[in-house]
């Protein structure tokens, strides 16, 4: 059954738990403008978001400026030699098909001779462009433009929408295999203040055509035309509502395969209107109920913006007040949204504006760039900087009981980050149970409840809890589960004895009398609790009922448990939680009932409880001091799975050996990772890029099995240079956080004996990081009809895993736009601008599964 999202808001009283996670970029000013476009693509193929601005400055001049993005930082090319342009409307896309990204715009140019024009700028491949001024179609003004191939034959086309001069216009020029443009006269209707969207509305596989805006008929119309294939277009009713000074995005947001919309603007009276209309898979658009605040003459977006992997809206514009106005609206679990009043009060509101939301550090988390008009004379262009990431680094608890910081590991095939807390024991526990999505609010904080696991057994499925019940497997016990099964068995483990184990590392290594733990997957030293730990915790926080274990540093929720048959009891109201000990019945748990709070009660195994892990404090292992002898010719940039680091290109600015131990890239063995290095030379030299990785994690950096090498030939660390190595993480590196030191060196003569990761540096720099090493995705089990990607984030290529024949791979850009279409499970991502990707999967068995991917 199709999932329908009840888009319910409510405005947070205590705030997000991330707090405000955007940050103006202060060091990078541009050119303010409004009533025009925004646009974004990698121009110069240097794997970094470039953007486009254009519209008015104040006092009513054109402007356009490209600014190629540098390692973050933004310059205006000059080169690209675009006319000043106002009233604007862009699209980018790969007109002429050699891969590169070309754009074109239309507006009124500005300068000695005003007039409306239609450009297009064929991208050389060096980030400089070609400017075509003669294709014969006209501009407009007021409107919007696509680039998308409407006749089904290979060759990108061109949509054109907006007012030309005393008539409003849409039209479809078909491009000729002689890079002419042909008008197929398409009989669409022509508006302005006006939005189009390009996209298959009739899951047909050809795109079709929404138009928005006020009509010839002098009202706000909208009407959808659906594709032939051929040049043909054809009306289909539609209840979605006229609107002009309109914005629409396109987005599956409800993973039905079907592309749903996200549509602002105003009617005729005037109100404003945010509303997302959800699509049947045949072109029909059912509004959601919302109380969303009305936005128009700005834009709107679906868009992850905290990276939680639900799709969220932003709106940028005036208000019914004519106010300028931001919102973000967060969506939760349950599908319903809340005003994000915290995070949208921290971005400025403009109107006759845009926003656009790129990537632009390849940190793995969206920031914002938006254009517009503030009042009083004033223009802006704004970027933020999204922290999301950064928040999310993981660090281990401070000494103190209640101290808190976070984990990352891969639970159900997918990473996840978990908040830790420094229990009154001096132990690290988990702050939530395995499967929540949160800690606890409250003791019947439904989202804190997470999932039951039975005795034994890992997160192979069985421990959700809609998971569907089964006779026994043969043997009934952990080798009958091979590397795992979703089934909950009425009747699990028998015979069981005392002598029996819950401490296998992965499922692979689980046997007859040994489970695999699932507190193993946080890393090294993470480990179920024992009765004992357990009541040493109870006694030092005084647990005595639900109350006060949800007061606990612990914030243990009532999660109820799972009896053997399969049903529920004192869910939200008593808690249970398992122990690796075993019993006379079974095994031990901590019982948290209403008068007490028992770590030795028992139960059979079959019966399912919470999970709680934790871990014995450990001291880190004591690396070699390491600096440098002569001048600091710095690292600029380190990129290496989740790490990517850029720090300044000045020589003698930055300290000989920088610690960015707090940052870390987490990795699975087996998998082969990409690591990229820049950095400043100081003139034509080369440099020894020296990388060491502490696989056993015993301190010491093995030459002949830790340390990798790669040349940097002359740069000055802002260019376009690099050193890559390939590293293949070892299948027996030890799981857990280690360390990765990179060192730059001019190495020479001068230096005397062998180097070694001890060794000063003559010219350079040395930089040290932290790696997190999780197990191999083939000893995690995943259910049928669905998939695991991997690497995620990735710079290049992205591998999909799964157990059903694949029939189609589908790939979609963060504005619904089909990028992708193949059958091989391994997709090449080096060529798309970074941002968040969704990835269909069309199983042979009529099935689908969505997931999102992150191109650094």
């Amino acid at each position: 059954m199709k999932k329908i999202y009840l888009v319910l808001t409510t405005i947070f009283t205590c705030g997000l738990v991330q707090g405000q996670i955007f940050e103006e970029v202060a060091n990078q000013t541009f050119q303010g403008v409004f009533y025009g476009d925004s646009a974004l693509g990698d121009f110069d193929n240097n794997g970094r978001t470039d953007f486009i601005i254009s519209g008015a400055k104040p006092g009513y001049t054109g402007f356009t400026g490209l600014y190629k993005n540098n390692n973050g930082a933004f310059t205006e090319s000059i080169n690209a030699a675009i006319s000043q342009i106002m009233y604007s409307s862009i699209a980018v896309g790969d007109l002429n098909g050699d891969n590169n990204l070309d754009f074109i715009i239309t507006g009124t140019k500005t300068g000695e001779s005003s007039s409306v024009v239609f450009e297009i700028y064929y991208n050389n491949g060096n980030g400089s462009f070609t400017k075509h001024t003669t294709s014969g179609i006209p501009g407009v003004n007021f409107g919007s433009v696509a680039i998308a191939d409407l006749t089904n034959d290979g060759i990108a086309d061109i949509v054109v929408n907006g007012n030309l001069g005393s008539e409003y216009t849409t039209r479809v020029y078909q491009q000729n295999s002689d890079a002419t443009f042909t008008d197929l006269n398409a009989g669409l209707m022509g508006t302005y203040f006006s939005a189009i969207k390009v996209f298959d509305a009739n899951a047909d596989g050809l795109p079709d055509i929404l138009v928005t805006g006020f009509s010839t008929n002098y009202v706000p119309e909208t009407k959808l035309y659906t594709n032939a294939g051929n040049g043909i277009f054809t009306e289909k009713p539609t209840t979605i509502p006229g609107i002009y000074f309109s914005s629409i995005d396109a987005l599956d947001i409800n993973n039905d395969g079907h592309l749903d919309l996200l549509i602002s603007g105003t009617d005729y009276t005037p109100t404003p209107s945010l509303t997302i209309y959800t699509n049947d898979g045949f072109g029909n658009f059912t509004a959601q109920a919302n109380n969303f605040t009305g936005t128009y003459n700005g834009n709107s977006k679906f868009v992850d913006y905290n990276n939680d992997g639900l799709i969220d809206i932003f709106s940028i514009g005036s208000n019914a007040a004519g106010t300028n106005t931001v919102v973000l609206y967060k969506q939760n679990l349950d599908g319903t949204y809340t005003l994000d009043t915290e995070n949208s009060a921290t971005i400025v509101g403009v109107n006759m504006s845009k926003g656009q939301w790129l990537d632009f550090d390849n940190d793995g988390d969206l920031d914002l760039l938006t254009i517009g008009f503030e009042g009083g004379d004033v223009a802006q262009t704004r970027l933020y900087k999204n922290k999301t990431i950064n928040q999310e680094t993981c660090s281990e608890p401070g000494n103190n009981t209640g101290d808190l910081g976070c984990v990352t590991f891969i639970y159900e095939g997918t990473r996840v980050t978990y908040t830790t807390v420094r229990g009154s024991d001096g132990n690290i526990w988990l702050q939530q149970n395995l499967g929540s999505a949160s800690v606890a609010t409250a003791q019947n904080d439904e989202a804190s409840y997470g999932d039951l696991f039975q005795w034994g057994r890992w997160d192979d499925g069985h421990q959700k809890r809609n998971s569907v019940t089964g006779t026994v497997p043969t043997p009934n016990n952990p080798s009958g589960l091979a590397t795992g099964n979703e089934t909950y068995y009425t009747g699990w483990w028998s015979p069981n004895a005392s002598t029996d184990k819950w401490e296998a590392t992965t499922p692979s290594a689980a046997t007859d009398v040994n489970g695999c733990d699932p507190c193993k997957a946080l890393g090294n030293g993470w480990k179920l609790p024992t009765e004992t730990e357990w009541s040493a915790i109870v006694t030092s926080q005084n647990m005595q009922n639900p109350a006060t274990a949800f007061q606990s540093v612990l914030k243990l929720p009532a999660s109820g448990y799972r009896a053997a048959s399969g049903s529920f009891s004192f869910v939200g109201a008593r808690g249970y939680f398992w122990s690796s000990t075993t019993s006379s019945t079974g095994a031990k748990y901590l019982y948290v009932g209403t008068t007490i709070a028992n770590p030795s009660a028992g139960a059979p195994r079959a019966q399912a409880a919470a999970i709680r892990c934790m871990k014995y404090p450990q001291t880190t292992p004591g690396y070699c001091n390491v600096s440098v002898d002569y001048d600091v010719e710095p690292i600029t940039m380190v990129n290496f799975s989740d790490i990517n680091n850029l720090t300044s290109e000045v020589v003698n600015t930055t300290p000989a050996y920088e610690d960015f131990t707090s940052i870390v890239g987490n990795v699975v063995r087996g998998n082969t990772y990409q690591l990229t290095v820049k950095g400043n030379t100081a003139g034509q030299f080369e440099h020894d890029i020296r990388a060491f990785f502490d696989w056993n994690k015993n301190g010491v950096f093995d030459m002949q099995t830790e340390y990798y090498h790669a040349v940097l030939t002359p740069s000055t660390g802002v260019d376009a240079v690099e050193a890559t190595i390939s590293i293949t993480i070892p299948a027996t590196a030890a799981i857990g956080d280690t360390r990765m030191r990179i060192i730059k060196d001019q190495w020479n003569v001068y230096e005397e004996g062998d180097f070694d990761a001890c060794l000063n540096a003559y010219y350079g720099q040395v930089e040290d990081y932290t790696i997190n090493i999780q197990e191999s995705l083939g000893t995690i089990d995943f259910n049928k009809n669905d998939f695991i990607v991997y690497p995620n984030p990735t710079s290049s290529i992205v591998n999909i895993q799964t157990k059903e024949a694949i029939k189609n791979i589908s790939l979609y850009n963060h504005l619904g736009q089909l990028v992708v279409t193949q059958k091989q499970a391994q997709i090449n991502l080096t060529n798309l601008a970074s941002g968040i990707y969704m990835v269909r999967v069309d199983f042979e068995n009529g099935q689908t599964a969505n997931k999102k991917i992150i191109k650094k």
